[in-house]
């Protein structure tokens, strides 16, 4: 198999339930159809993908079992229910993935539902040479760090920092074995391309897309 995609899905939405909306995030119907579903078509549509793992909380077990009964695309979807931290659903889908052995696994937030097919080939095309490769974007604010007290420390260059995007694309031998030893380490990872530059990768970084937008918020939607 060429490639596979991990869709994040597992987190429980409490920063866009904030202003008391108790819906999951990845299930809201935006001009017809549920995120999540926006999201699994822009990777059904790339050639390669031959099967797509979707983590999910236990608590919105029916409703993704309800999403998948409908599907139209003839890849196989799994649902790998997610742990208590992105970092562990993530390695979760990641093993689901183990008997069929993929060259290249796409990692990519379940609630970015405007990615593009040519991000998803961009990525996937960097990391076949390169190991691993994520789109990101450079920042058109003034960076800075601030100390416990509220002080700015550390005056940053824009020009060598980006705000990372997924799919984050690697080669799949590679990434496993890098969640596997960030596993047993007592560090809390962000995202992929920091446990797989951890364990010894390297992640070709390519232009972002500005509308390739994480919802967060609810007023993300607008």
């Amino acid at each position: 198999m060429k490639a596979a995609a991990v869709l994040t899905a597992a987190g429980l939405s409490s920063r866009f339930n904030a202003s008391h909306h108790t819906q999951k995030k990845e299930l809201i119907i935006v001009e017809g159809k549920s995120v999540l579903q926006r999201t699994i078509d822009a990777f059904t549509a790339i050639p390669e993908i031959g099967i797509i793992v979707i983590t999910y909380p236990s608590s919105y077990a029916d409703e993704f079992r309800e999403l998948l009964a409908v599907q139209p695309s003839d890849i196989p979807i799994i649902l790998v229910e997610g742990g208590d931290t992105r970092q562990h659903s993530v390695r979760n889908g990641i093993e689901a993935l183990s008997s069929f052995n993929p060259e290249i696994v796409m990692i990519h937030d379940g609630a970015r539902p405007w990615v593009t097919t040519e991000l998803i080939r961009a990525t996937y095309e960097q990391a076949l040479i390169h190991g691993g490769s994520a789109p990101g974007l450079f920042s058109r604010y003034a960076l800075k760090s601030i100390d416990t007290d509220g002080f700015i420390s550390t005056h940053h260059e824009r020009d060598h920092i980006i705000e990372i995007q997924t799919p984050q694309t690697f080669r799949y031998p590679e990434i496993r074995k890098a969640h596997h030893l960030a596993s047993h380490i007592e560090r809390t990872y962000h995202d992929d391309t920091e446990i797989f530059s951890d364990w010894g990768g390297n992640i070709r970084i390519i232009p972002g897309d500005p509308k390739n937008i994480k919802i967060t918020y609810l007023q993300d939607l607008e």
